[in-house]
């Protein structure tokens, strides 16, 4: 769960930046894989923002509103993980 958290946990960031770059294939393939990943987690929810964001790109559709809900599934799973990441209670 750490290592997925440093993988991705500038993946919104990462997106907004490839789309200005024009790279939004690349920026595709990289939720592609954060859905699949997300999926073996069990992460839903992130899940399934990432494969709206991989839509909109791929569709050439607006993206804010995605990326925002990708941010958003994103904190979500980080705070609920903390704990476990940290070793805490």
């Amino acid at each position: 769960l750490a290592r997925f958290v440093q993988e991705y946990g500038a993946v919104a960031e990462d997106t907004r930046a490839a789309l200005a770059r024009g790279e939004g294939a690349a920026a595709a393939a990289r939720l592609h894989t954060l859905r699949g990943n997300a999926g073996n987690l069990g992460a839903r929810d992130l899940m399934q923002a990432a494969q709206a964001l991989e839509t909109a790109i791929l569709e050439q559709r607006p993206t804010e509103q995605a990326l925002m809900a990708l941010e958003g599934a994103l904190e979500t799973l980080v705070k609920g993980s903390e704990a476990m990441i940290s070793g805490g209670p």
